[in-house]
């Protein structure tokens, strides 16, 4: 499991920390207020840099063969089916613990804050499923064949999700939103995130059976 983390490490370091850096360093200093756009921005980014180190990842193991190579080593399936799922999950957790400090050290009303930890939870959360799934369809039917029906989903779930949410589901709140809001921040969310790992959990066995199950040839 430890030598597949150093190997795609490399790649989350190399694609993903420079971006990370600058957007960060970016928000901090830029500070601005929690608002419905500041949260947007922040789970956006979240969810890209998550999906984005799987595609980057199963990428390069389609192009190079890599699972053609792994399946000569003295690993058994589930060795390597964990050591990208933790990968996944360190990246995941790094990005919404530290969006969590950016919403909790810049300016806003308590009300927002906690709205925007909630959000941001929870798309961490939607980042972790979703990069399980990627991960399924990679072993059960390769890298390429996955993309082209994910490109879609993952385009629905960042751009039009928070579209629709912004211009035509806010509006229609209306004089509820307070009520609303308040019943998200009461609710615990951490709940939500523990749910997630469960779920995270088990397509990972899933995930082992899938990649237990698929020839070395699947992968061509």
């Amino acid at each position: 499991m430890l030598g597949i983390i150093k190997k795609d490490i490399k790649y989350a370091v190399l694609y993903q920390l420079p971006l990370m850096t600058l957007i960060i360093t970016y928000l901090f200093i830029k500070r601005q207020s929690i608002d419905a756009t500041f949260m947007a921005l922040m789970g956006s980014f979240t969810f890209l840099i998550v999906i984005s180190s799987v595609m980057i990842s199963e990428s390069n193991e389609e192009r190079s063969k890599g699972y053609i190579f792994l399946s000569t080593l003295p690993l058994s399936s589930a060795a390597i089916v964990l050591g990208k799922f933790v990968l996944t999950l360190i990246i995941d957790l790094i990005l919404v613990t530290l969006s969590l400090v950016l919403i909790s050290t810049s300016p806003g009303t308590v009300l927002f804050k906690s709205v925007g930890e909630a959000f941001l939870i929870l798309v961490g959360t939607t980042a972790l499923i979703a990069a399980a799934l990627i991960y399924i369809g990679s072993f059960r039917f390769g890298f390429t064949k996955t993309m082209r029906g994910a490109t879609l989903l993952i385009l629905v779930l960042v751009v039009a999700v928070p579209a629709v949410i912004r211009e035509m589901l806010w509006p229609m709140m209306g004089s509820n939103v307070s009520y609303i809001l308040d019943m998200v921040k009461d609710f615990n969310w951490f709940i939500v995130g523990l749910m997630g790992l469960i779920i995270y959990t088990g397509l990972m066995v899933i995930a082992v059976k899938v990649k237990s199950a698929s020839s070395p040839e699947s992968y061509t």
